[in-house]
């Protein structure tokens, strides 16, 4: 009965989550299972995932294996293990390596506007291009390599293992058990496990023609460097290591994706908040795509404005981190839970509540910049990159990369919903499938 349950609220409870309809018939704590609990309370944020929470990974990061030696960096449930692995990611994400992926990332950009050109008029699917140039980013600078998607036009088988390992996480999240007793059964696996060994692949590819004398120019060389070297940072096993391409891979490619095409989603949607974005940058860069700078794009505020709006209502993580009480128990404003029990705070269903946003279901970016003290923006709940010791390594290089996007082709191109299209079903019928699965978006690119 307790798999059924799991299943049961797997299949169906996250599609009520999004409607809010638990939240507002029962209350801001749901008992989703028999030790599982959904919270719905801005008090509760920092105290399951801030810096100083006592909380820790639940099971359902054991799903590869309960032991740190051969699990990925984002599925060590050991604290001291997971904060020792982190500095070696955190010199792949430092400010003088982005630095050298800057001219790189606006390289793809480039390349993709080179597509949208040649298909301007045309109805092009913005979730798949997003994912093409979001794959070929993380190619370049997470491996070194181009994986050919935005020059061909054509997705990467890799790009579908990605999706369909998703949805297997998501089907099992609430039954991690069962999903690690399934990756132990030969064949059982087949779903995704080539796509495993292409990750572990990579790897091993990198490993024989990268030069250990040289500055690491990618994140895998920062990661091979220290596991070379024996760092105290470093992936504690090759096996951990091929983990840890996975999530070069999923998290350096989708989540930047899905962020991507739901921002081409607003600016057509919303053809005043375009225009906007399109005067301040014209002021900054009066001389167009000749005139463009990393540094002239980062002054325009209202980019990163537009980003944080679409990153509250679209968040490319949905439901959040699981998390489990400790020992003592979690007191959360006047609600005791117990400890072993597996918490977390939906992301999604929190940034869009209106105890906390003013207007919650609108996209308003204004509402990160001039009006954010009108709107009592600073106070709510934001956290799309989670926070503490597990929050996103990549979250700079994710802005960055999302910056230069947004410049360089809003201020070029202009972005409608191309016929037939009226984005109905990319707003409401994405799919929590750990990560986001978006529906088509089909749009239209034309030359201002």
């Amino acid at each position: 009965m307790a798999i059924l349950s799991g299943l049961v609220s797997t299949s169906s409870f996250y599609s009520l989550l999004h409607l809010s309809f638990l939240r507002y018939e029962m209350d801001s704590h749901i008992w989703i299972g028999p030790r599982e609990i959904c919270i719905v309370r801005k008090s509760a944020v920092p105290l399951i995932y801030g810096p100083q929470s006592q909380c820790l990974k639940t099971t359902w990061y054991a799903q590869v294996s309960p032991n740190p030696k051969k699990c990925s960096i984002h599925m060590t449930r050991d604290f001291d293990d997971h904060r020792k692995r982190r500095k070696a990611w955190d010199r792949g994400f430092s400010i003088k390596a982005l630095a050298t992926y800057e001219p790189r990332i606006k390289a793809k950009v480039d390349s993709f506007v080179s597509q949208i050109q040649v298909n301007e008029h045309k109805p092009l699917d913005a979730t798949a291009w997003s994912m093409f140039l979001s794959f070929d980013i993380m190619g370049e600078v997470g491996f070194g390599k181009d994986f050919n998607n935005l020059s061909t036009g054509k997705e990467n088988p890799a790009i579908r293992a990605i999706h369909e390992h998703m949805t297997v996480l998501s089907v099992l999240s609430h039954v991690p058990w069962l999903l690690y007793l399934i990756s132990s059964i030969p064949g059982a696996t087949a779903a995704y496990a080539d796509f495993f060994r292409w990750c572990g692949n990579e790897i091993d590819l990198k490993q024989k023609t990268w030069n250990p004398e040289e500055y690491p120019q990618d994140i895998v060389s920062w990661l091979l460097k220290s596991y070379v070297e024996k760092d105290i940072s470093a992936s504690p096993s090759l096996e951990s290591l091929h983990e840890d391409s996975r999530v070069v891979i999923i998290a350096g490619s989708e989540t930047t994706a899905t962020t991507l095409a739901s921002i081409f989603f607003y600016l057509a949607k919303y053809p005043s908040t375009l225009k906007k974005l399109q005067h301040l940058l014209d002021q900054a860069m009066p001389g167009g795509a000749a005139d463009w700078s990393y540094e002239k794009a980062k002054s325009v505020t209202f980019i990163d404005d537009i980003i944080n709006e679409t990153l509250r209502l679209k968040p490319a993580l949905l439901t959040g981190g699981y998390r489990c009480t400790p020992a003592q128990g979690l007191q959360v404003d006047d609600v005791y839970i117990p400890g072993d029990i597996n918490v977390f705070v939906p992301v999604q269903l929190i940034q869009t509540d209106e105890r906390y946003y003013a207007n919650a279901q609108e996209f308003i970016p204004e509402r990160w910049g001039e009006r954010k003290d009108e709107m009592a923006t600073g106070d709510a709940p934001f956290f799309p990159f989670s926070l503490g010791a597990y929050s996103c390594p990549g979250k700079n290089l994710a802005l960055q990369s999302l910056r230069i996007a947004i410049s360089v082709i809003a201020q070029q191109y202009n972005v409608a919903f191309a016929e037939n299209e009226t984005g109905d079903d990319f707003d409401k019928n994405a799919l929590d499938t750990f990560t986001t699965t978006l529906p088509p978006l089909q749009v239209q690119f034309s030359r201002r």
